[in-house]
């Protein structure tokens, strides 16, 4: 199992585990992306935050931008794993961590990372599917498309709802739109022919 450096105290080292030093990197990145500038988070700062040798990034990911996008679907990991079910009150629209992630991935665009590296494992994880499936009533084409819509309206407000200065009754008025074409998906489902599974 391959190892990384941590600082312990000056002058004496000692080996961790790679899972470790993997998750110690992205829980800092995140640290500092939520006080800081994206432009302003260096490998030097993740490093000292993480307590971890400054080469240690470029031995597990290569790269920052590597860094930040693993950091990006890390945040969603931690959403959709703290959730039961999606029934109750909107809280990707609200979510720091799915606000975060949208302006980091966006942010990595702009510098010309490649989209397919960032793109979000909500699609592809059976368990999120079949809790998405369990709670809107509808099949497994339904309930992809709606986790697609509702994600990208997520990200856009994460992005440009700032530019909007919408008060607090028109963002409860949004929330309250997407939450009545929520209760309406099997209606619509069954009127566009797309078969429950």
């Amino acid at each position: 199992m391959t190892t990384a450096t941590r600082n312990v105290e000056p002058g004496r080292r000692t080996r961790i585990l790679k899972d470790e030093a993997r998750a110690r990197l992205i829980s800092a990145t995140i640290t500092l992306c939520e006080r800081l500038p994206f432009n302003e988070v260096s490998t030097r700062m993740i490093c000292a935050e993480a307590g971890l040798n400054p080469s240690t990034i470029l031995q597990q990911f290569g790269t920052l931008d590597a860094l930040l996008a693993e950091s990006a679907k890390e945040l969603v990991r931690r959403y959709t794993s703290d959730r039961d079910n999606w029934s109750g009150e909107p809280s990707a629209f609200s979510d720091d961590g799915i606000a975060l992630r949208s302006r980091l991935v966006a942010w990595l665009l702009l510098k010309g990372y490649e989209p397919q590296q960032l793109r979000s494992e909500l699609l592809t994880d059976e368990t999120v599917m079949a809790r998405q499936v369990a709670v809107l009533h509808v099949g497994n084409r339904m309930a992809a498309a709606w986790t697609s819509l509702t994600s990208m309206i997520v990200e856009a407000n994460a992005i440009f709802g700032p530019t909007h200065q919408l008060s607090e009754q028109e963002t409860q008025d949004v929330v309250q739109l997407v939450f009545a074409m929520r209760e309406a998906l099997p209606a619509i489902e069954e009127k566009m022919g797309w078969e429950a599974s």
